[in-house]
């Protein structure tokens, strides 16, 4: 009998159990229907349009060239002529005369070079003549 008793005991404890579930789940009151609040962001719409438009910073800074050349002759000379395109940030093409130096002094070099040549050559000549 002590193993009937062990065997009834649990399942009466379980039959209770379920039922006082079954019981307290059908009083429970079903839940309240909220209305559905409208989400939608309110927001303006505008057709996007291609349009000119001006834009401008206002700033400070300091602007430096990319590149800078130092522009040096390779003679002496006095400087006789000067371009108006030679002036700081003027742009030049290739072959530009930016500046003419005075020739004279290259001239007067030239006519004596030229002269000790043809002195040079004389006294050629003589040394074949005597040779």
């Amino acid at each position: 009998m002590a193993t009937k008793k062990q065997i009834i005991l649990p399942v009466v404890v379980i039959a209770l159990g379920v039922a006082g579930f079954i019981g307290i789940s059908a009083l429970k009151k079903p839940p309240e229907e909220k209305p559905e609040l409208d989400t939608t962001p309110l927001v303006s719409v505008q057709a996007v349009e291609i349009k000119p438009m001006d834009f401008s910073v206002n700033s400070y800074g300091v602007v430096a060239a990319k590149y800078e050349t130092e522009l040096v002759s390779q003679v002496n000379g006095e400087i006789v002529y000067l371009s108006d395109k030679f002036v700081r940030g003027g742009f030049v093409k290739k072959g530009d005369v930016l500046a003419k130096i005075d020739p004279s002094d290259y001239d007067a070099a030239l006519i004596d070079a030229q002269a000790s040549m043809a002195s040079a050559r004389a006294t050629l000549v003589q040394e074949k003549a005597f040779g």
